[in-house]
């Protein structure tokens, strides 16, 4: 899933560096000095947050910008930080939530003579979550018309999942996505496409193939810094080895995927994890392994118990 954080706290150049190395692929907008100065520390807690694939975190702080921007009628912050808090919704799969906040950020773009392809884009993937075909359909088409070469892979790898969901996509047409990202230098867009590489393959039940892809997708969210959609692919990764009768392979990957979700303070992500490696550690005579897979979940068990610290 790929997406860029909008930033008003940072010079147009630092905020092109961080914007390429959160996703890699849009350029930062100009965003005009926030009307209320809070805006800019809160955002840049929740930049720091979201680098640490402390999404909810984020999320939280995000909110907090955004009812600043909202009481200071800001429509350029209203715009950023509503676009933000969606992209962490959509991480934490909560596509209602982001297309509410989606729908708020385009109005703002609108209010403003603003370009909102990026929007449109995380709407159309939010849709899609939601089972919403055509009004995805739709907004990728509006995203395709861009003239810029990686929003307009990213609208295709959006129409593309839609002909896989309906188990129309043709061979062709995924063999001309892969090209046309040889021309995109962003490892979030190349996982993006090996995450439709996978998919496909998948609903193929060609699990190897699936598997070899969702491999290859963690390894671009790595390199983007990415490790919330890291994690989730090393565990799509695990559960496709495991179709394929590599159990030894999947138990390394959702061991792998339960361990960085419990790093990020994903408890319930890294949990659900636990099981399936195990079982797959145990069917693969991996004994040292199953000892980890057991000691991350007391670990983990540890973190649930523990009490809440109070509110500051």
């Amino acid at each position: 899933m790929n997406f860029t954080l909008h930033l008003s706290l940072f010079t147009l150049a630092a905020a092109s560096a961080l914007v390429m190395t959160l996703c890699g692929c849009a350029s930062a907008p100009q965003t005009a000095k926030p009307v209320d100065p809070a805006i800019n520390t809160i955002s840049s807690a929740a930049h720091k947050a979201f680098a640490r694939g402390q999404i909810e975190a984020a999320a939280r702080q995000f909110a907090r910008a955004l009812e600043h921007a909202r009481a200071a009628d800001s429509a350029t912050d209203i715009y950023d930080q509503a676009y933000n808090l969606a992209a962490c919704f959509l991480l934490v799969d909560q596509p209602v939530m982001a297309r509410r906040l989606l729908a708020e950020s385009r109005s703002e773009a609108a209010r403003l003579n603003r370009d909102a392809t990026e929007a449109l884009l995380l709407d159309a993937k939010a849709a899609r979550r939601l089972g919403q075909s055509s009004v995805a359909l739709a907004l990728a088409d509006q995203a395709a018309a861009a003239n810029d070469p990686a929003v307009k892979l990213q609208a295709l790898i959006i129409k593309a999942l839609l002909q896989s969901d309906a188990g129309k996509l043709q061979p062709t047409e995924l063999s001309a996505i892969r090209l046309l990202a040889r021309d995109v230098s962003d490892a979030a867009l190349h996982a993006e496409v090996e995450n439709l590489v996978g998919i496909s393959a998948q609903r193929g039940r060609s699990f190897g193939e699936a598997a070899a892809a969702f491999d290859r997708e963690a390894v671009g969210w790595q390199q983007a810094g990415r490790f919330r959609e890291m994690a989730q692919a090393l565990a799509r990764a695990g559960g496709a080895w495991q179709s394929d009768g590599r159990s030894a392979d999947a138990a390394d990957r959702l061991f792998r995927a339960g361990r960085s979700l419990a790093a990020q303070g994903d408890t319930v992500g890294a949990l659900k994890q636990i099981e399936p490696a195990l079982t797959a550690a145990k069917l693969a005579g991996q004994t040292a392994l199953a000892t980890r897979v057991v000691a991350l979940f007391e670990e983990l068990k540890q973190q649930v118990a523990q009490p809440a610290e109070p509110a500051k």
